[in-house]
């Protein structure tokens, strides 16, 4: 209403009040973008409506920290109204957009990467807030991106027990690179949360809902792809880190908290269908983000084609696509602890996934718009 989405005058309003409008204007951008993706409701305002700018960095860490932030939820809206759709997706098509993604992803683990090395330890000790939920930001997008295979393949079981035969050797098609690194990021984020250097956010919604979507990808994923052991680690730290809010008085909290076991509970009856009826066990080999299936041979990829959707890119960012010589100093930086997934590791899957002519379609489901596939997929 009051316009603030539009590229207003300066000429008129003066340069401070322009600023303070685009500032506000984005922060409310981001926290809208972060409600859609948490609780698959729509987006407020579509991308290609808003015409203000994105305030150039100074100097500042804040204002550079701030122009990251504003960027990484403009990739989040992108991943949601490209790739969450009401229909049946090719795997195929899923994949160059997904490419595409990471490939922008790798730019800002780039920058990511030197605002660290810059100002840094290799720690997050004294990372501060801002950064720290710069790097949260960030594995959101992965998890958020990468989650459509879980639930593609979750739905492809759902609708096999009960019945003597499974096509299991379809599910051999799907980048297992890409669960991976989207188990990565699930598992980064509980790290970051739980790490008893970082201040906790209890009344924002931000850490809640951080905890809540790295542990349900897990839930699915450890339950999909069963690792060689039993380790429900990251169950305990995610319900760790939801009691600390309850402690602190968050009351969504305690609803995400029952939720959470909810599903979990749903998940460990899933587990004990598959395991009764005999269907074959899947897994990742390793989980090892380096392993490149038949499907995955980068020799595949069609470098000669303009993709169809491509991720937003925002000129006033000075960052250019790592490369591979940068990107291979970035893959042995201690940095890469703090971060988690570094620029090398997104080029590296970006090689590996293959060509889009698959067959195989993506049984998603993905009606998110229609009461929260995303947090909810068996409600």
């Amino acid at each position: 209403m009051e316009g603030l989405h539009t590229q207003l005058p300066e000429q008129e309003l003066g340069t401070a009040t322009v600023t303070r409008c685009r500032n506000l204007w984005w922060s409310l951008y981001t926290m809208d973008r972060h409600v859609s993706s948490s609780l698959g409701l729509p987006m407020t305002t579509k991308d290609s409506d808003i015409s203000t700018l994105i305030n150039t960095p100074s100097m500042g860490f804040h204002d550079i920290t701030f122009s990251l932030q504003v960027r990484l939820s403009q990739m989040l809206s992108f991943i949601l109204s490209t790739i969450y759709k009401t229909e049946k997706t090719q795997l195929g098509r899923f994949l160059e957009i997904t490419r595409n993604i990471l490939h922008a992803m790798a730019k800002h683990a780039e920058e990511i990467e030197k605002m660290m090395q810059i100002s840094f330890q290799s720690s997050m000790d004294n990372v501060p807030q801002e950064m720290r939920h710069l790097i949260l930001l960030y594995h959101q997008c992965v998890i958020v991106a990468t989650r459509p295979l879980l639930l593609s393949v979750l739905k492809e079981r759902l609708e096999k027990l009960g019945r003597a035969e499974e096509d299991w050797q379809k599910f051999l098609a799907l980048p297992k690179s890409l669960i991976s690194i989207g188990i990565k990021s699930a598992e980064k984020t509980l790290q970051i949360l739980s790490d008893e250097n970082g201040h906790l956010e209890t009344f924002l919604p931000f850490d809640l809902e951080f905890t809540y979507a790295a542990a349900l990808h897990l839930t699915m994923a450890n339950t999909l792809y069963p690792p060689g052991t039993n380790d429900d680690t990251y169950s305990k730290s995610a319900h760790s880190i939801l009691d600390e809010m309850i402690m602190c008085g968050n009351k969504v909290a305690e609803v995400r908290k029952d939720e959470l076991r909810c599903i979990e509970g749903l998940f460990q009856e899933f587990a004990k269908r598959v395991q009764q009826e005999g269907l074959q066990v899947l897994t990742l080999s390793g989980r090892g983000l380096a392993e490149a299936g038949p499907d995955e041979n980068p020799s595949q990829e069609c470098r000669g084609q303009t993709p169809a959707t491509e991720p937003p890119t925002f000129t006033e960012s000075s960052a250019q696509s790592p490369s591979i010589n940068q990107s291979l100093t970035a893959s042995v930086n201690p940095l890469d602890n703090v971060i988690g997934i570094s620029s090398y590791e997104f080029l590296s899957i970006v090689d590996q996934i293959g060509g889009s002519e698959m067959p195989y379609v993506l049984n998603a489901g993905l009606d998110w718009m229609d009461g929260g596939a995303i947090a909810y997929p068996f409600c």
